[in-house]
């Protein structure tokens, strides 16, 4: 079994690190803000619909003039 060399500034000892356990219990969990998750999964969706359209602008080129004819037809322009 492998050891884990840990390595130390000099100026700190083993004895004077925290352990996981305390650093855990000196900083509480604070969860993000509403507006910072909305953000992500707006984010996220862009991106999606970003390769999305990648990826059907490489199987059909002309999927963008099909969309605005049945678009215009839909609405009856």
């Amino acid at each position: 079994m492998e050891e884990k060399n840990e390595v130390f500034s000099e100026d700190q000892t083993a004895e004077q690190i925290p352990s996981e356990t305390e650093q855990t219990e000196k900083m509480p969990f604070v969860p993000s803000p509403k507006w910072k998750r909305v953000f992500a999964w707006i984010l996220f969706a862009i991106v999606i619909i970003g390769i999305i359209t990648w990826l059907l602008n490489m199987a059909y080129p002309d999927w963008i003039q099909f969309v605005k004819d049945w678009a215009r037809n839909l609405l009856g322009l």
